[in-house]
């Protein structure tokens, strides 16, 4: 299960940009300011700062847009908390530094992304955080991760990630392929289903030789 939370993560994140016009991957992290280590906590403080950010876009519309992925690492050495946000929109650093401090945290950072796949390592790069963090059950029952604002309308739910069914690796694997090679989640999605069902009938019919790239064709993604 961890392992599909890693890649709708991933995949929830390079779609982000499609949601804004002239949009750019940028990773923020808010760090607590105390040692606290109590999931549910971080997660009020979380939820306080998402409030703050909300209502200014909601009341402001034309100074910018509220939306990302949001995953949550608690510090291996029991120092507090990362919440680590990756949006496409600007947003003021000013106000985002008032908004943690009012939330209960300490320092926060900001980097842009660059090049075309900036979503993707992105997103591999927090994937593997909220793995080790789900896999060391740091958890406590809150929520690791969460997409808001307009992150919501692209985001990949763990349901949409069949790869444990029967063909299921045949999928992933076709899937990913289509996404290297630029095809949006849906696409991707589309041609990822029909390889895989390729090559359970051809496994049906004795016909293996089938591969990625005939299914994927020269669709044009």
């Amino acid at each position: 299960m961890s392992r599909k939370r890693s890649l709708a993560v991933q995949w929830s994140i390079e779609e982000l940009p499609s949601q804004v016009s002239g949009g750019r991957h940028r990773l923020w992290t808010l760090t607590t300011a105390d040692k606290v280590m109590d999931p549910k906590v971080i997660g009020s403080r979380w939820s306080c700062f998402a409030r703050h950010a909300a209502q200014y876009f909601k009341r402001n519309p034309l100074r910018g847009s509220w939306g990302g992925v949001r995953v949550s690492e608690p510090h291996t050495e029991g120092h507090g908390w990362h919440i680590h946000l990756v949006t496409a929109s600007w947003l003021p650093v000013g106000l985002m530094r008032h908004w943690a401090k009012l939330s209960g945290f300490g320092r926060i950072n900001v980097v842009a992304g660059k090049g075309r796949q900036a979503g993707t390592r992105l997103g591999q790069y927090l994937g593997k955080y909220l793995t080790k963090a789900l896999r060391s059950g740091q958890q406590g029952g809150a929520r690791m991760w969460s997409s808001f604002g307009y992150g919501r309308k692209v985001a990949v739910r763990l349901k949409d990630i069949a790869f444990e069914a029967p063909g299921g690796e045949d999928y992933l694997r076709a899937y990913c392929d289509a996404k290297d090679g630029g095809a949006n989640h849906w696409a991707a999605a589309v041609m990822a289903a029909k390889y895989a069902w390729d090559r359970q009938w051809a496994a049906i019919t004795g016909d293996l030789g089938i591969r990625v790239g005939d299914a994927l064709g020269e669709a044009p993604f």
